[in-house]
Formats: C-alpha cells, sequence, structure tokens
C-alpha cells in the first residue's frame, strides 16, 4: 500500500503508473491539468475531496486493465465521462442534480478500460459543527 501527496503545485502533466498494486493519491499529488493513470491488476484510489483545484477544465485519462479505481470528489465538482469500456468494463457514476449551480471545476474522465472497473463517489465535506451541535445538546437535554 503507498501513499503518494508531494506536490505543491498545478503541473501540466502528471504520469501515474500502478502493476499489480495499491495506490492512494490524494492532496496535491492531483494538482494537474492533464493526470495519465496506466494501471494493470491494480486497486487505485484518486481522492479530491482535499483538492482545491483553480477553476477549469481537468483530464484524467485512464488505461486499465483488469484493475479498480474509486475517485472521489467533492459534489461541486462536474464529472464528464469519456471512457471506452471493452469486456465486462463497468464505470459507476453519480447522478446528482447541480440545479442552476455553476460549473467552475470540470474533470474530464478519458481513455479505455478492459476487464477494469471505476466507481466516481461525490461526497460531501464534514459538518462536523452541525454535528458536534448535536451531540451537546442530546448530552445535555
Amino acid at each position: 500500500n503507498e501513499d503518494i501527496d508531494d506536490r505543491k503545485t498545478i503541473a501540466e502533466y502528471e504520469n501515474i503508473a500502478c502493476n499489480m498494486g495499491t495506490k492512494t493519491i490524494a492532496g496535491s499529488m492531483l494538482f494537474a491539468k492533464k493526470l495519465k493513470i496506466e494501471a494493470t491488476s491494480s486497486s487505485l484510489n484518486l481522492d479530491y475531496r482535499s483538492v482545491d483545484l483553480p477553476d477549469g477544465v481537468y483530464e484524467v485519462d485512464i488505461s486499465a486493465v483488469a484493475s479498480s479505481i474509486t475517485i472521489k470528489l467533492p459534489v461541486q465538482y462536474h464529472l464528464e465521462n469519456r471512457i471506452s469500456t471493452q469486456l465486462a468494463s463497468s464505470v459507476k457514476e453519480p447522478k446528482i442534480d447541480r440545479g442552476n449551480q455553476k460549473i467552475s471545476v470540470a474533470i474530464e474522465l478519458v481513455g479505455n478500460i478492459e476487464r477494469s472497473s471505476i466507481q466516481v463517489v461525490k461526497i460531501r465535506k464534514p459538518f462536523w459543527s452541525m454535528w458536534l451541535k448535536r451531540a451537546i445538546n442530546w448530552r445535555y437535554s
């Protein structure tokens, strides 16, 4: 198991390879206009929850064979799925209504996957203050 978080500036291009392993990529390592991912028989997690990207379109180019990829996005990030799937592959993405929200950050998934799965999860940041208030009120009620 390997965690990668070592980049502090926006890069034009970043290449990540995972061969028969498990990787979690989070934080500033995801600060790239184009992220090229190659995975073979691997489990890969991309966690954008703590990444505050500047406005724009960010491309994630995935080439995967017999791999499982999970992408965690904040709810305000828009996802465009342009992945080509082959041989029992799947891409599961959330169906969240944006309403009239302005899209400022778009993550565009491109590339080819074969005998692989991609799961995109949109997660809200925790409301710790609300939880704490409820816990305090419950304790003293």
